[in-house]
């Protein structure tokens, strides 16, 4: 079940998104339908995308701002 949890979530955001052809969104649904960590998972990153959604650039410190870019910029690139 691990293996499967981690392919749902390489889909969450085309999911949050509305991007999902429908077999596989109701793939996805099934899971969620019998997966409590994952639907937890999926409460929590909409959660965060309502509160940034709703957040000013300019409302956030230039400290921040300056350690958010940093740590941005240490992540690996995502492969093509």
């Amino acid at each position: 079940m691990r293996k499967r949890c981690n392919e749902i979530k390489e889909f969450l955001s085309e999911y949050l998104d509305n991007e999902l052809d429908a077999a596989v969104r109701a793939e996805f649904d099934a899971h969620m339908g019998n997966c409590e960590p994952c639907r937890r998972f999926l409460d929590s990153t909409r959660k965060t995308v309502s509160l940034y959604s709703n957040l000013e650039y300019d409302d956030i410190p230039m400290e921040l701002k300056d350690r958010l870019k940093s740590f941005l910029a240490q992540l690996p690139k995502p492969k093509p």
